[in-house]
Formats: structure tokens, C-alpha cells, sequence
């Protein structure tokens, strides 16, 4: 009899299951249309820009090819573009700003796409070295999120950046205390990790490294040059965070303190997804300004993009995808 009665438990519980799938399907219409995206699928990229002005410059290259069957889907106020770059397959986003937004942007793009394969991210970044020109493309090695803050109060030992370090005219001690900076956890299917740096794929980088002669723009219009040819460098570390730098003290801090050369709002979010489910990503960063410098304004926010979008594509036609004609 108890045999009986655990058979009809577990038949029932199969039953609540299925209603509840079912029900999940209709609450979410575009579910069916989604596996029918996804289901043997051939091996992609995911390509994400948080900005219009990225965007903008992806869609002037002419290089993204929409499908000709399933060219996109939306979702959670997002829309997914399905086509290629140069004949391989890609799903592109466009995420808006924020890390959160980033983060939850990437996690939607790995769960409805599963043949995502690794992550492309581009868009423009400030510099905070002075010795990285205006217009040039950082591929960061490594990635760290500069967002997480033990604010520590007044009198506190210990912590990276010290307030009073910057009373002005003189040092001194200062009610806002210190700041110390605080690692990620990073969870994936193999282990879970604390750690301040997320390292980009370095076989993805050995590739990325054959662009180093590559032409890239140095004139906005035939008026408004830059002094040098931009090129793509690599080498380089990146800081990420909501808060952006348009300080100049803060930008000397993050400089010296944690040897990064660019800072943007974006990077680390798309890297943290990719790490966790055990994918390569890979960031192109065009640098369109001197973060909290006195010339922190610049007019060459649309050829960095440009820049950034010129390595990114070339790298999609480098890295070892199947490649298909364009739909």
C-alpha cells in the first residue's frame, strides 16, 4: 500500500510539473520561438555595446548582417538581433548603461541563446594614463570592478583610499574616513572564488594580438584629426564601475593604486557573467576621453566607437567559429 501510495505521489508531482511548464510557455509566448532559435543551432558569438553611440557605429560598418529568417527577438524590454559578421553567426544587444543592466542583459543573451559560444563587448572608455592617446583601442587583459566599498568611518586602519590624502591646500585628517575595496565572489560550475580581477580569455587574446597593425580611423572629418595614428593595444588593465571617473584626484588614485589604464561602466559586468558560465569573453575599448583630466571633454567619442567596432569585427573574422555565408 505505501508502494501505491509514493507511485501516485510522484505521478501527481510529475502532473503539477508539467502544468506548471505549460503555464510558464503561455505566461511567456516567445518561449516556443526561442528554442526554435536556439535548438541545433550552429556555434555563435554574443555581441554587446551599451551605448547608441556603439551601436550607431556597429550599424555605419555595414559589417552586421541581419537573418534573413528570425532577424530578431524581444524581451524584458530588449532586443535581440540574430545575423552575422563576416559570415559568422552572432546574436547582438544592446544592454543600456549600468552594471546592473549590463549583467542582466548578458545572463538573458546565455540563457535564451545556448549556443552562445563566448562574449564580444565593445564601446568607448576614458583613459586615466597619460601615456594611451586619445582614439587608440584597449583589449584589457584583465578587469577590475572597482564598484564594491567598505566605507570605513572616521579613525579606521586600513583601506586604499585615504580621504585625507587629498585636503587641499595641505594633507590631513577628514571625516569621510577610507575606502577599501572590496573582491568579487565568483561562482562558476568549478569553483567559487574571491577576487578583485577578472582576467579576459587569454587564448581569445593570442587572437585578438594579430590585430596589433591594424588601420584604424585618426580623423573625425577632414578637420578634426588626432596628432597620431590610433592602434590597438593590448597589455593593458581596465577599471569598471557605476561610478565614472571625472575626477582628477580619483583618477590619479586608480592609476597608481591599481595600475589600470581605462575606466568605463560596463566591462566587468559582462566579464562576471561570462566567467561564471564558464565562457571566453573578450573587450574592445576605444578611448574617446581623459577621464577627470582638464580636457575630460572630447569630440572623439563617435571615432573611438568606430575604432572599437573595427577591432571587434576583425577579431569575429579571427576567432575559430563556424563560419557561414551571410543570410
Amino acid at each position: 500500500m505505501w508502494a501505491v501510495d509514493m507511485a501516485v505521489v510522484v505521478v501527481l508531482g510529475l502532473l503539477a510539473m508539467a502544468q506548471i511548464s505549460m503555464q510558464q510557455v503561455l505566461r511567456n509566448p516567445l518561449h516556443g520561438i526561442m528554442e526554435r532559435s536556439t535548438n541545433n543551432a550552429e556555434p555563435s558569438l554574443g555581441v554587446i555595446a551599451t551605448s547608441n553611440s556603439a551601436e550607431k557605429a556597429l550599424n555605419a560598418s555595414g559589417e552586421f548582417i541581419l537573418s534573413s529568417t528570425n532577424p530578431y527577438i524581444d524581451y524584458a524590454g530588449r532586443r535581440f538581433f540574430i545575423g552575422t559578421i563576416r559570415g559568422a553567426t552572432v546574436v547582438y544587444v544592446k544592454s543600456g548603461s549600468l552594471a546592473i543592466n549590463v549583467a542582466m542583459t548578458t545572463q538573458l543573451l546565455l540563457d535564451f541563446f545556448i549556443s552562445i559560444r563566448g562574449i564580444v563587448h565593445f564601446g568607448s572608455a576614458g583613459t586615466v594614463d597619460d601615456s594611451l592617446p586619445l582614439g587608440n583601442v584597449v583589449v584589457p587583459s584583465s578587469i577590475a570592478y572597482t564598484g564594491v566599498l567598505n566605507w570605513k568611518s572616521f579613525g579606521s586602519v586600513g583601506g586604499e583610499l585615504t580621504f585625507g590624502d587629498y585636503n587641499y591646500p595641505e594633507k590631513g585628517q577628514n571625516l569621510l574616513g577610507t575606502i577599501k575595496y572590496e573582491s568579487l565572489t565568483l561562482s562558476s560550475a568549478d569553483s567559487t572564488q574571491r577576487t578583485l580581477w577578472l582576467e579576459a580569455n587569454s587564448r581569445w587574446l593570442s587572437i585578438a594580438s594579430q590585430l596589433k597593425d591594424l588601420e584604424l580611423q585618426q580623423c573625425v572629418n577632414p578637420l578634426n584629426c588626432l596628432p597620431n595614428t590610433p592602434k590597438v593595444v593590448f597589455g593593458k588593465k581596465a577599471s569598471s564601475a557605476d561610478t565614472y571617473v571625472n575626477n582628477g584626484a580619483y583618477r590619479e588614485f586608480l592609476y597608481k593604486t591599481f595600475n589600470v589604464s581605462i575606466v568605463d561602466t560596463s566591462s566587468a559586468a559582462v566579464a562576471m557573467v561570462s566567467l561564471t558560465h564558464g565562457l571566453p569573453f573578450i573587450v574592445f575599448r576605444g578611448v574617446s576621453n581623459s577621464a577627470g583630466a582638464a580636457d575630460s571633454g572630447s569630440t572623439f567619442s563617435s571615432l573611438a566607437n568606430s575604432n572599437a567596432v573595427a577591432a571587434a569585427v576583425e577579431f569575429i573574422a579571427l576567432v575559430d567559429l563556424p563560419h557561414t555565408a551571410s543570410n
